[in-house]
């Protein structure tokens, strides 16, 4: 058996800002899950929203500032799209995004300075971007296998595989 040539595997593009950074984890999220666990989910919605609900986890799990169900519904539109990781990481940068702009905004300017249509233009003009990190992650996931113990974690959790049950994420 050939041992893997580490040294010589595809580089990832390292994120530089959030809207890569959130591109790149949800991709690592959603290739992990597919390579790993596919076979617990029921549609590509499910991983597609399992890939959010772990990549947002600090808000849907801890501050419950966003509602899972949203993330499902994000994914259900998403897969009718022709790329559908890219538009629902789009939508999930959107949710995330409106929920922080606002902190960032009151610490830095003392004041909200962006709106929701704000920051769904700033989201949308970096699409491009988002998309090459989103390929770019997924073309080199096999070598850089970074994320899969958070995954791993996250589904091996009795009480992480309970709530993805009752949202209807499973088989």
């Amino acid at each position: 058996m050939e041992k893997a040539d580490h040294q010589h595997a595809p580089q990832p593009i390292k994120p530089t800002d959030t809207f890569a950074l959130i591109a790149a984890n949800t991709a690592n999220f959603y290739s992990t899950l597919i390579r790993k666990y596919k076979d617990k989910f029921k549609d590509e919605a499910s991983l597609l929203a399992a890939a959010g609900i772990i990549d947002a986890a600090n808000y849907v799990l801890a501050e419950k500032s966003i509602p899972p169900q949203k993330i499902i519904n994000a994914a259900k539109e998403a897969i009718i799209q022709k790329h559908s990781l890219l538009s629902f990481i789009i939508e999930l940068e959107k949710m995330i995004f409106e929920i922080d702009q606002p902190i960032m905004d009151k610490m830095i300017f003392g004041e909200r300075t962006f709106d929701k249509e704000s920051i769904n233009h700033a989201v949308i003009s970096q699409k491009d971007r988002i998309e090459k990190t989103i390929n770019n992650w997924l073309s080199v996931s096999e070598f850089h296998k970074v994320e899969e113990p958070v995954v791993t974690s996250f589904m091996g959790s009795p009480e992480m595989i309970e709530f993805l049950d009752e949202l209807g994420l499973l088989k």
